[in-house]
């Protein structure tokens, strides 16, 4: 179940991804994971080493078609992320 400041798209800018970066929520399976880090544990080490690699890229740089990969090759059509305000207090323009 999605918590009610989280939404689930299909879609997704990188203002939405760059929120996801910022929140303690997997975008993939909706566990906790580390502020900053693209995915939690799980979702991370169940990626090809090539996946893992390209979530370094930065956004607008290739991190978009990453987490795209990442989402596709674990079977997941769309992503669990924060609404605006994220839930730290910090407000996200998009």
């Amino acid at each position: 179940m999605t918590p009610p400041s989280y939404i689930k798209l299909s879609t997704w800018s990188a203002a939405d991804l760059l929120r996801s970066l910022q929140s303690g929520i997997c975008p993939i399976c909706g566990k906790f994971k580390e502020h900053r880090h693209s995915l939690c544990a799980d979702c991370f080490l169940a990626l090809s080493q090539t996946a893992r690699r390209r979530l370094y890229d930065r956004i607008g740089a290739g991190y978009e078609h990453a987490i795209a990969q990442a989402a596709q090759e674990l079977g997941v059509i769309e992503l669990t992320l924060p609404i605006s305000p994220i839930p730290s207090g910090k407000v996200v323009p998009t």
